[in-house]
Protein backbone atom coordinates (compact mmCIF):
# COMPACT_ATOMS: atom_id res chain seq x y z
CA UNK A 1 0.00 0.00 0.00
CA UNK A 2 3.22 2.29 0.63
CA UNK A 3 4.33 2.34 -2.49
CA UNK A 4 0.49 3.32 -3.92
CA UNK A 5 0.52 6.06 -1.47
CA UNK A 6 3.76 7.98 -2.73
CA UNK A 7 2.59 7.60 -6.14
CA UNK A 8 -0.43 9.16 -5.04
CA UNK A 9 1.95 11.63 -3.00
CA UNK A 10 4.54 12.57 -6.52
CA UNK A 11 1.14 12.55 -8.73
CA UNK A 12 -0.03 15.36 -6.55
CA UNK A 13 3.17 17.71 -6.40
CA UNK A 14 3.70 17.66 -10.12
CA UNK A 15 -0.08 18.71 -9.89
CA UNK A 16 0.48 21.27 -7.46
CA UNK A 17 2.42 23.43 -9.97
CA UNK A 18 -0.56 23.62 -12.20
CA UNK A 19 -2.86 24.84 -9.61
CA UNK A 20 -1.47 28.56 -9.84
CA UNK A 21 -2.44 28.89 -13.51
CA UNK A 22 -5.72 27.29 -12.74
CA UNK A 23 -6.67 29.02 -10.05
CA UNK A 24 -6.56 32.56 -11.91
CA UNK A 25 -8.25 31.44 -14.30
CA UNK A 26 -11.00 28.70 -13.35
CA UNK A 27 -11.69 29.73 -9.76
CA UNK A 28 -14.39 31.71 -9.26
CA UNK A 29 -16.20 33.11 -5.58
CA UNK A 30 -19.17 31.32 -4.20
CA UNK A 31 -21.25 34.69 -5.26
CA UNK A 32 -20.31 33.77 -9.03
CA UNK A 33 -22.13 32.37 -11.62
CA UNK A 34 -19.12 30.10 -12.63
CA UNK A 35 -18.60 28.68 -9.58
CA UNK A 36 -18.91 24.23 -9.32
CA UNK A 37 -20.77 21.77 -6.89
CA UNK A 38 -19.46 19.34 -5.69
CA UNK A 39 -22.42 16.66 -4.72
CA UNK A 40 -23.15 15.87 -0.88
CA UNK A 41 -21.42 12.44 -1.44
CA UNK A 42 -18.02 14.40 -2.10
CA UNK A 43 -17.25 12.12 -4.97
CA UNK A 44 -15.96 12.76 -8.04
CA UNK A 45 -14.34 11.44 -10.76
CA UNK A 46 -11.36 12.37 -12.31
CA UNK A 47 -9.96 11.69 -16.20
CA UNK A 48 -6.81 13.59 -16.24
CA UNK A 49 -4.33 15.68 -14.09
CA UNK A 50 -6.25 18.72 -15.65
CA UNK A 51 -9.48 17.47 -14.02
CA UNK A 52 -8.00 16.70 -10.57
CA UNK A 53 -6.62 19.98 -10.26
CA UNK A 54 -10.05 21.71 -11.47
CA UNK A 55 -11.95 19.42 -8.95
CA UNK A 56 -9.42 20.52 -6.31
CA UNK A 57 -9.60 24.03 -7.10
CA UNK A 58 -13.57 23.53 -7.32
CA UNK A 59 -13.72 21.33 -4.03
CA UNK A 60 -11.48 23.43 -1.83
CA UNK A 61 -13.39 27.22 -2.48
CA UNK A 62 -16.48 25.02 -1.82
CA UNK A 63 -15.34 23.82 0.86
CA UNK A 64 -13.34 26.85 2.54
CA UNK A 65 -16.23 29.29 0.58
CA UNK A 66 -13.34 31.40 -1.18
CA UNK A 67 -14.45 34.54 -2.04
CA UNK A 68 -12.72 36.03 -5.35
CA UNK A 69 -10.45 38.47 -3.49
CA UNK A 70 -9.39 35.34 -0.61
CA UNK A 71 -8.96 32.67 -3.70
CA UNK A 72 -6.14 35.07 -5.44
CA UNK A 73 -4.94 34.88 -1.61
CA UNK A 74 -4.87 31.96 -1.04
CA UNK A 75 -3.67 29.53 -4.46
CA UNK A 76 -0.13 30.98 -4.61
CA UNK A 77 0.11 30.44 -0.63
CA UNK A 78 -0.86 27.15 -0.89
CA UNK A 79 1.19 26.21 -4.20
CA UNK A 80 4.25 27.29 -2.08
CA UNK A 81 2.72 25.08 1.02
CA UNK A 82 2.38 22.17 -1.51
CA UNK A 83 5.88 22.66 -3.41
CA UNK A 84 7.15 22.75 0.19
CA UNK A 85 5.76 19.81 1.55
CA UNK A 86 6.96 18.24 -1.85
CA UNK A 87 10.50 19.05 -1.33
CA UNK A 88 10.56 18.29 2.63
CA UNK A 89 8.43 14.96 1.90
CA UNK A 90 11.29 13.48 -0.85
CA UNK A 91 13.87 14.59 1.59
CA UNK A 92 12.48 12.93 4.22
CA UNK A 93 12.12 9.91 1.93
CA UNK A 94 15.90 9.91 0.63
CA UNK A 95 16.87 10.10 4.56
CA UNK A 96 15.15 7.41 5.50
CA UNK A 97 16.35 5.00 2.20
CA UNK A 98 19.91 5.86 2.96
CA UNK A 99 19.03 4.64 6.80
CA UNK A 100 17.42 1.71 5.19
CA UNK A 101 20.65 0.87 3.27
CA UNK A 102 22.85 1.45 5.84
CA UNK A 103 21.03 -1.11 8.45
CA UNK A 104 20.79 -3.79 5.07
CA UNK A 105 22.49 -6.61 6.68
CA UNK A 106 25.40 -6.60 4.22
CA UNK A 107 25.93 -3.19 4.80
CA UNK A 108 29.44 -1.93 6.41
CA UNK A 109 28.39 1.40 7.74
CA UNK A 110 29.51 1.77 11.04
CA UNK A 111 27.63 2.54 14.24
CA UNK A 112 28.19 6.59 14.40
CA UNK A 113 27.27 6.69 10.50
CA UNK A 114 23.76 4.61 11.06
CA UNK A 115 23.46 7.26 13.92
CA UNK A 116 23.88 10.38 11.76
CA UNK A 117 21.66 9.09 8.92
CA UNK A 118 18.63 8.16 12.09
CA UNK A 119 19.37 11.72 13.14
CA UNK A 120 19.27 13.16 9.31
CA UNK A 121 15.99 11.08 8.93
CA UNK A 122 14.00 12.46 12.44
CA UNK A 123 15.39 16.12 11.62
CA UNK A 124 13.66 15.46 8.01
CA UNK A 125 10.75 13.87 9.75
CA UNK A 126 10.16 17.17 11.94
CA UNK A 127 10.71 19.67 9.52
CA UNK A 128 8.08 18.00 7.19
CA UNK A 129 5.62 17.60 10.38
CA UNK A 130 6.40 21.28 11.20
CA UNK A 131 4.79 22.62 7.73
CA UNK A 132 1.16 22.63 8.61
CA UNK A 133 2.01 24.96 11.11
CA UNK A 134 4.18 27.00 9.36
CA UNK A 135 1.98 27.59 7.27
CA UNK A 136 -1.69 27.84 9.04
CA UNK A 137 -0.18 30.94 10.29
CA UNK A 138 0.72 32.19 6.80
CA UNK A 139 -2.85 31.44 5.88
CA UNK A 140 -4.41 33.25 9.21
CA UNK A 141 -2.97 36.39 7.67
CA UNK A 142 -4.79 35.99 4.37
CA UNK A 143 -8.08 34.16 5.80
CA UNK A 144 -9.96 34.45 8.16
CA UNK A 145 -9.02 32.14 11.06
CA UNK A 146 -11.96 29.96 10.85
CA UNK A 147 -11.00 29.02 7.05
CA UNK A 148 -7.34 28.83 7.92
CA UNK A 149 -7.64 25.71 10.00
CA UNK A 150 -9.92 24.61 7.58
CA UNK A 151 -7.44 24.01 5.10
CA UNK A 152 -6.14 21.46 6.34
CA UNK A 153 -9.42 18.97 7.10
CA UNK A 154 -10.01 20.14 3.71
CA UNK A 155 -6.97 18.82 2.04
CA UNK A 156 -7.38 15.57 4.06
CA UNK A 157 -10.76 14.84 2.76
CA UNK A 158 -9.94 15.91 -1.04
CA UNK A 159 -6.84 13.35 -0.78
CA UNK A 160 -9.08 10.55 0.76
CA UNK A 161 -11.79 11.24 -1.94
CA UNK A 162 -9.17 10.53 -4.67
CA UNK A 163 -7.84 7.42 -2.81
CA UNK A 164 -11.02 6.35 -3.17
CA UNK A 165 -11.86 7.32 -6.81
CA UNK A 166 -8.13 5.99 -7.75
CA UNK A 167 -9.48 2.39 -5.90
CA UNK A 168 -12.50 1.86 -7.30
CA UNK A 169 -11.22 2.81 -10.70
CA UNK A 170 -11.61 0.30 -13.55
CA UNK A 171 -8.07 0.90 -15.13
CA UNK A 172 -6.42 0.10 -12.01
CA UNK A 173 -6.95 -3.30 -11.75
CA UNK A 174 -8.56 -3.71 -8.22
CA UNK A 175 -11.62 -3.11 -6.71
CA UNK A 176 -11.60 -0.83 -3.38
CA UNK A 177 -13.21 -0.22 0.05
Amino acid sequence: MKPLYIRFALLAALLSSAVALKANSNVQGPDNKQSVHISKQETFKPVNQDEIQMQKIAYYSQQLQLTTEEAQLFWPLYNEYWAECGKARKKTIEALRALNEATAPESKATDSEIQRLAQEYFSNYRAESDLPAKYFEKFAKILPVKKAAKVFHTEEKFRRILIKQFRNHPHNGQKGN
